[in-house]
């Protein structure tokens, strides 16, 4: 996801998933309004390809799939290591608090139903003070 987590955390079908035996048409990165850029991909153009039954169809390309359907949103301004560390904290919290409620220990699940609730509010402030906002993406040729 955008760099967000090392490549070793990718399982093997993600990985397997991110490849494409087309030619590639360019090179491209994805970079956003505030400076952010992508790693440099190879992606290739419209053409027809074959379905797992043999069958040929259109495609129009990964230059405009990844166009169309990930461009909409930069990880690093939507997931700041700010913002990325009291998330972190805030899906620890709640696993805590579903332990806590499972194992009927309601006097630390209510401190932990706070805990989450301060974190919430952080992640929160934030988004008001844009330091989390939705920055979209452009796919731009470097070769």
């Amino acid at each position: 996801m955008g760099g967000l987590y090392p490549q070793a955390r990718a399982s093997k079908t993600a990985l397997e998933i991110g490849f494409c035996p087309r030619p590639a048409e360019g090179v491209y990165v994805m970079v956003c309004a505030c400076g952010h850029r992508g790693q440099r991909m190879p992606l290739c153009g419209p053409g027809i390809v074959a379905d797992a039954r043999g069958q040929n169809y259109p495609h129009p390309g990964h230059v405009a799939s990844i166009q169309r359907r990930q461009a909409g949103l930069c990880p690093r301004c939507a997931f700041p290591p700010v913002a990325r560390s009291l998330a972190e904290a805030a899906e620890a919290r709640m696993l805590d608090l579903a332990r806590a409620r499972a194992q009927g220990l309601l006097g630390a699940a209510a401190k932990l139903g706070a805990a989450l609730e301060s974190l919430q509010g952080q992640l929160n402030e934030l988004v008001e003070q844009n330091v989390i906002h939705r920055c979209p993406l452009q796919l731009i040729e470097v070769s």
